[in-house]
């Protein structure tokens, strides 16, 4: 026979080897409730019939009932028909366990047995009386019982962390230790008492709480033998009965707890070693954990990270303390103000308090005061270091290692969004100062393995840093992405551009990239690093270096077509070069700015860029840059519809090419050339000139494909003008599979076009549509002007001819 359990210290439920019986619902389950009350004890059947029914009922209903019940329970069934009456005769019943411990003076154990209120789910009159009577026992055993009720309460404004609770909810084991970590401000301790608070009920024998003060700026870590003596006191033992010997205090404390259902609540805890010695020896207990420690050594601990407040809820947060009438009158002002506190929540709290202090300073101008990152931390001082930002990022930098904390300032220097473990060793950094770093929550880190600040820790890091110290912290980081995009330049493309750059700085280490999909996936990884780290390198007045990684961005911002973050790099670039006076990298400046102002539609902007790198190259005698520069200008010129003038520009940066001897050169004005021939109509002329081109192009290899599919492009465009459909297809398609391949993705989206158009001439109207949609989304994805063209094209076949 299976193990039954019979409960009723909660809902009514019976249990076989663990297992519910399903038991049926209404007159059946008041007549179990109705035994189970009187266990063991015969209860007469007209005692029955006036407690199960309102009305009295009869012994004939009473047999179908109990007969009933009887099959339901099957195996479990422990009714008996005693005389004229019944009895319940249960092994195991809760109550009356409750009652044995209660008996023995182990009234924490009895309590635990409680599962919420008796019988909640019997609805019966009889059932609730008899119930009030249970509710006074467990009062009377819970006077008998010391309850600790030490948990302070949570902020009053708390929001959001739905999904932490939620997993705080859910934590099971023999011994739970949920160690909630996260930086400094970012509301563990709330997090840990709003659950606290919300879980109590789980909790019979009480909540146990301290501050172990890891961080505090003024005070000591708390000595785990301490606390254990205030638990002691807490958990009703008398100062007299308290063990001298500090062992015997922890065997004391162990032993207490062993059979007592406890939340500890140890909050703010420097590290593993000061929690260990405070965790209960029994397994009833729940231990929850906050600190800025991940406790990654406690064994058995359940992580739980907390990161910053997402928008919603930081607005949230906000709009609790300050009201949502004066929110909903500013909505774009608060939605700053949360974006300078980067959703931490204590920056978020004090801007709310100040906000909330003069209810007619209008959210603007605070957002405004705040704006100005020199100004930012020292906004957000309280004047008490418990709740200042500045001096809660304190506590945890003043806990690391030299190592680690001359790496904290040095990467202050670093303008983000975010950097690698490689960028860290050229300041002199190891990979055990940054996990001390991230351990920290000084330092973030993705599952990708880069790194990141919190723009308010940044902030706090750079106060560290001396003018001389950051400055050369800069020069190492620009020196560590200059020279690793340097050693992964194409060698063709060098030799036709040489770039010599001076010796990276002692201890630098540029990173190896060792074919082009590795370069390529680095460029990709650094880009928007690239772009901050010039404009940095600019407001530092080191112009050499500001120049020459606007070169290097123009590889990674064209290929990727962000058109306007070119211009502005190398705007940048060109005043740096400016102020250098240097015509060797102005010239280089001009003649890259031209080519992104084309792409950002600046065609006049353009014309002027390249007109003047034009005069730069020839007062330097440079034909190869001079020839380059023309091909631009022969570009703009067809952009702007004078195919007479781009032809004669186009022509001239071929005489130049021929003149120095460029083979690449050679191949791009002939392609253009030929290009536009076929713009003024002599098609087979064009088809000429571009095989020529495409010739050439490959005699270069693979490293000039890309100039190779340029060509492609072109002579697939006039096969079709000449009406050679299949020859123009297959052509386009090797040149987009071509520039797929190298990621340039809006000269993908020009080929695809020019397909598209092939297909339409074709009659092959879906498959135009398809490949002009997948030209648009492209564009689109780039924010290229050529958009509109593609969206012409798909309506007008949408339209279809007219119906007349």
């Amino acid at each position: 026979m299976g193990d039954v359990r019979f409960r009723v210290l909660g809902p009514l439920a019976v249990e076989v080897d663990g297992q519910e019986v399903v038991l049926p619902g209404g007159l059946c389950r008041t007549l179990l409730a109705a035994l189970l009350l009187r266990p063991n004890e015969v209860v007469p059947a007209d005692e029955l019939m006036a407690r199960v029914w309102r009305d009295g009922g009869s012994i004939g209903s009473l047999r179908t009932l109990v007969n009933r019940l009887r099959s339901a329970l099957g195996e479990a069934n422990r009714v008996r028909t005693v005389g004229m009456g019944y009895v319940a005769e249960p092994e195991n019943l809760d109550l009356l366990t409750f009652r044995d411990l209660a008996g023995q003076g182990r009234h924490a154990e009895a309590l635990d047995l409680w599962r919420g209120p008796a019988l909640a789910d019997v609805d019966s009159e009889w059932v609730r009386a008899e119930v009030s009577a249970l509710v006074e026992e467990r009062r009377a055993v819970q006077r008998k019982l010391t309850i600790p009720r030490q948990i302070p309460a949570p902020p009053a404004q708390f929001v959001g962390r739905r999904d932490e609770l939620d997993l705080l909810d859910h934590a099971d084991g023999p011994l739970v230790i949920s160690a909630v970590s996260g930086a400094a401000g970012v509301g563990k301790t709330a997090l840990a008492m709003r659950w606290a608070h919300q879980a109590a009920h789980r909790f019979p024998a009480g909540q146990l709480y301290v501050n172990l003060r890891g961080f505090d700026p003024a005070a000591e870590p708390a000595r785990p033998a301490d606390v254990i003596r205030r638990f002691l006191t807490a958990l009703g033992v008398q100062p007299g009965q308290v063990p001298k010997d500090e062992a015997a205090q922890t065997d004391l404390y162990r032993e207490l707890l062993a059979h007592k259902k406890v939340l500890l609540l140890l909050d703010n805890a420097r590290d593993a070693r000061q929690v260990r010695p405070l965790l209960p020896g029994g397994d009833r207990c729940q231990v929850l954990i906050t600190s800025r420690d991940r406790m990654s050594d406690l064994a058995g601990a359940r992580p739980l990270e907390l990161g910053m407040l997402g928008h919603a809820d930081a607005v949230a947060l906000v709009t609790a303390r300050i009201g949502a009438e004066r929110a909903a009158a500013e909505p774009e002002a608060l939605a700053r103000l949360v974006e300078l506190c980067g959703g931490l929540p204590l920056a978020l709290s004090i801007v709310a308090a100040r906000a909330a202090a003069d209810a007619q300073l209008p959210l603007a101008a605070l957002a405004d005061e705040i704006a100005d990152e020199r100004n930012r931390l020292d906004f957000l001082d309280t004047g008490d270091d418990l709740t200042s930002v500045r001096a809660a990022f304190s506590w945890s930098y003043r806990r690391l290692s030299d190592p680690a904390a001359r790496l904290f300032r040095l990467l202050s220097a670093h303008c983000g969004p975010d950097f690698t473990a490689a960028a860290a060793t050229s300041l002199g950094g190891t990979q055990d100062a940054l996990d001390e770093l991230a351990g920290a929550h000084l330092l973030n880190r993705s599952t990708s393995g880069r790194y990141h600040f919190h723009d308010l820790v940044r902030l706090f890091a750079r106060g560290l840093t001396t003018e001389d110290e950051h400055l050369d912290a800069l020069r190492r980081l620009l020196d560590h992405y200059l020279h690793t995009a340097y050693r992964s330049r194409d060698a063709l493309a060098a030799s036709r551009n040489p770039l010599t750059l001076a010796a990276p700085l002692p201890g630098v280490t540029p990173e190896v990239l060792p074919d082009e999909p590795t370069r390529w996936a680095w460029y990709d990884a650094e880009i928007d690093v690239l772009t901050g780290m010039a404009t940095a390198s600019a407001q530092a007045g080191l112009d050499t270096r500001t120049w020459q990684l606007a070169w290097f961005l123009t590889t990674a911002l064209e290929r990727r077509g962000r058109w306007h973050e070119w211009s502005e790099a190398v705007e940048i670039g060109l005043a740096a070069a400016e102020r250098l006076g240097d015509l060797y990298a102005r010239s280089r400046m001009r003649y890259f700015l031209a080519r992104a102002h084309r792409r950002a539609g600046r065609l006049d902007d353009a014309i002027a860029a390249v007109t003047a790198a034009i005069e730069d190259y020839r007062e330097l005698g440079e034909p190869v840059g001079e020839g380059s520069a023309f091909q631009v200008l022969a570009a703009l010129h067809g952009e702007q519809g004078r195919p007479a003038e781009a032809l004669r520009a186009a022509r001239e940066s071929l005489l130049l090419a021929e003149k120095s001897g460029d083979t690449l050169g050679i191949g791009a004005a002939l392609n253009q050339i030929g290009w536009f021939n076929g713009e003024l109509g002599d098609h087979r002329a064009a088809i000429e000139h571009c095989e020529r081109a495409v010739a050439l192009h490959r005699t270069a290899g693979d490293s000039d494909q890309v100039g190779e599919a340029v060509a492609l492009d072109s002579v697939a465009n006039s096969q079709r003008h000449l009406g050679d459909l299949a020859a123009a297809t297959a052509t386009s398609e090797r040149a987009v599979e071509i520039f797929r391949a190298a990621g340039y993705r809006v000269l993908e989206a020009q080929a695809l076009v020019n397909l598209g158009d092939t297909h339409h001439a074709a009659g092959e109207t879906e498959r135009a549509r398809q490949t002009w949609q997948h030209a648009l989304a492209i564009y689109e994805h780039i924010g290229d002007r050529a958009v509109d063209q593609v969206r012409r094209r798909l309506t007008e076949q949408a339209a279809g001819p007219s119906s007349g």
